[in-house]
Parts: structure tokens; C-alpha cells; sequence
């Protein structure tokens, strides 16, 4: 049996954390993929799947995330010229408006998870069974696999599919009409590949190979890698509903308030 190279496999194991986690996935050539069986799962709703991805949601590192989404908003602001007049008026007025929408986008965010969580469930039971879950969950629950997921959560909101977003604010674009494209979502899914299999140490990549060549279900997951990112696109290009609009505006309106006040 040929033994796949611990890269590789980090380089599987780190998409698929990315693409199963409930955060926005944020280029490393893709390797050729060795063929794998695929059995179907006969039961979708199996809770096996669940399970896995809520295995690896656990050890996402949410208030990093957090932090560096709502930083590279902030940036994006700054870019606007009417807002960085006010910032230079009331310095820091920028990282307050977006700290006040943080709960509001964490409440967007988690809604949209909620609603795409049962495709995520589908594409997992188109490739792997339930059993093989069970092992993907183990692994994940695993000190190894936790630090994959704590370290891919670390790369995945410095993410290119918001640059430019100043620009089209003072442009005067409907941001309703400013589409994420599949090419920057795996732009940024590769970017975080990167980042965790580099920070990885030799002996733990050294493991990974060894357990993938015990466990091929390891290896099944780099085959859902185009799908979600098919599927990682459409999220990205969801939109907040009028509440959570009004919501973030209120928020956002909120916080300059207390700010200019303070």
C-alpha cells in the first residue's frame, strides 16, 4: 500500500476543516488526489454528520475569527473617504461602529450556518458513511485534530473576498449587486491551507500520514473540496434579511453615538 505524504494529507485534512467549519472559508497547488471508494451513505440524516460538524465547530477559534473579521472591516471602512474624515475627527470612531455590529454579524452568520448545515450533512453522506464519520469525529476531537481546526480558524477571516469593499462603497455601489466570486473564495480557503500545514511541526505531519494510512476515510475528505467550495460561494453571497440590515445599522449607529458623546 503507498503511504500518502504527511503534506498531503495535512493539505486534505486542512481544507476539509475549512470547508465543514461554520465559518466563512478564507494557493497552494492542489495535489492530484488519489482515487478513493465511495460508498453512499443510505441515510443523510444519519446524526453521525452532525456530529462531525459540530466536532469541528467546537475547536474553531471564534472571538480570533471574530477579531480579525471585524479588523478587516474596519480597514476596508477606513478606505471611505466620508468615513475617514469623521475617524480623523473622533479617532477610533471606526473600531467602535464595528465592534457595536459584532453581535449583529455573529447573529447573521450563525442564522445562515443553521440554514446551509443540512446540505454540508448531504455532501458528507454522498462520500463517506456513517462509520467513517465516527472516526472523523474522533480525530477531530483528538489534540492533533483540534490544533488543525484552532489553527485554520486563525487564517480564515484575513480573507480577499472583502478587499475592495471600501471601494465600492465610495463608489456608490448597491453592495446588494457586489458578488463574492469562486476564485476568491479558494483564494482564501488555499491561503489558510497554507497557513495551518505550515504550522504544523514535522512530527505531527509525520502522524497525520500515519493515521490516514489506517484511516482512509482521512483522505475522502480532500474529495469534497470542489463541491464546498461550490457550496462555501453561495454562503459567502448570502445577505443579511431587512431585520438583521436594520439591525446592523442601529448597531452600528448606536456606537458612533456613544463614541462622538464620550
Amino acid at each position: 500500500m503507498i503511504r500518502p505524504s504527511a503534506r498531503f494529507v495535512m493539505a486534505a485534512l486542512a481544507a476539509a476543516t475549512l470547508a465543514l467549519s461554520g465559518a466563512p472559508a478564507t494557493a497552494q497547488d492542489q495535489p492530484a488526489y488519489p482515487p478513493v471508494r465511495i460508498t453512499p451513505a443510505p441515510d443523510p440524516d444519519h446524526p453521525a454528520y452532525g456530529e462531525l460538524i459540530q466536532a469541528i465547530d467546537a475547536s474553531v477559534n471564534w472571538d480570533t475569527f471574530y477579531d480579525s473579521l471585524t479588523a478587516a472591516i474596519a480597514r476596508e471602512y477606513a478606505q471611505v473617504s466620508e468615513i475617514a474624515a469623521l475617524e480623523k475627527e473622533k479617532p477610533g470612531l471606526i473600531d467602535a461602529a464595528v465592534r457595536g455590529m459584532r453581535p449583529v454579524l455573529k447573529s447573521v452568520m450563525a442564522r445562515v450556518e443553521n440554514e446551509y448545515r443540512p446540505r454540508k450533512r448531504a455532501l458528507l453522506a454522498r462520500y463517506i458513511t456513517p462509520s467513517e464519520a465516527e472516526d472523523l469525529t474522533a480525530f477531530y476531537r483528538s489534540p492533533l485534530g483540534m490544533k488543525i481546526v484552532d489553527q485554520a480558524s486563525r487564517s480564515m477571516a484575513d480573507a480577499s473576498m472583502l478587499e475592495g469593499l471600501g471601494e465600492e462603497i465610495t463608489s456608490g455601489k448597491d453592495l446588494s449587486e457586489v458578488q463574492v466570486t469562486s476564485a476568491q473564495v479558494a483564494s482564501d480557503f488555499d491561503k489558510a491551507v497554507r497557513s495551518t500545514t505550515g504550522a504544523m511541526s514535522e512530527e505531527e505531519l509525520t502522524e497525520l500520514a500515519r493515521l490516514a494510512a489506517e484511516k482512509p476515510a482521512l483522505l475522502k475528505l480532500a474529495t469534497i473540496r470542489s463541491e464546498m467550495l461550490a457550496l462555501q460561494t453561495q454562503i459567502a453571497n448570502e445577505e443579511p434579511n431587512a431585520g438583521e440590515i436594520a439591525a446592523i445599522e442601529q448597531a452600528a449607529i448606536t456606537a458612533i453615538e456613544e463614541h462622538i458623546g464620550k
